[in-house]
């Protein structure tokens, strides 16, 4: 009996970002090192995935979110939705090249946790960058690759723990709203 109330009391935890919960801002750089917010997506859907290096399952889906955004973002117009990749807190000299050279993702919208010097220089500009492992934090992530759904207005609709394969990524997005041929 005791451990089951342990576990009902410690659940809450276990859960990443609460679907129906109204998603947490966050304050990172982009590797043109640009201040990249979730409030700044708002208005579109988003597909936010959390990756790492180290990660195999992560780097075998990250072609996968490229390719999704293709079929439906045309170049030269409005995204129909937006997909945010958020490095796991490694570092950010390593972790850019990794994406951009090695497995040649080119998703615009890569956010990566800032260096001491980089949140030094903004913060002299009045901007507080997120520390390294903040954002993980604040999502409740619990595993690697963890994928959520975000709709237009900032609400978490779904959480995805582990490799996600193209159906099961066009399902997380038809719930809020990106529908593929």
């Amino acid at each position: 009996m005791k451990y089951f109330l342990m576990i009902l009391i410690f659940m809450p935890f276990a859960f990443a970002q609460r679907v129906g919960k109204e998603a947490d801002n966050f304050r990172l750089l982009n590797d043109k090192n640009e201040l990249i917010t979730l409030d700044e997506f708002k208005g579109k859907p988003i597909l936010l995935n959390f990756w790492a290096t180290w990660c195999p399952p992560c780097i075998e889906e990250l072609p996968m979110f490229e390719e999704l955004s293709k079929q439906l973002n045309i170049e030269g117009q409005e995204a129909v939705f937006n997909v945010v990749l958020v490095n796991n807190n490694e570092d950010y000299n390593f972790a850019i090249p990794f994406l951009r050279e090695e497995l040649k993702i080119s998703l615009p919208n890569a956010a990566f946790a800032p260096s001491s010097e980089q949140r030094a220089s903004f913060k002299s500009q009045n901007i507080e960058l997120d520390k390294g492992a903040e954002i993980i934090r604040n999502y409740r992530v619990r595993g690697m690759p963890t994928t959520m759904v975000i709709d237009a207005d900032g609400i978490v609709r779904d959480v995805w723990v582990g490799f996600l394969t193209p159906v099961k990524a066009k399902q997380l997005l038809a719930k809020v709203g990106v529908e593929f041929e």
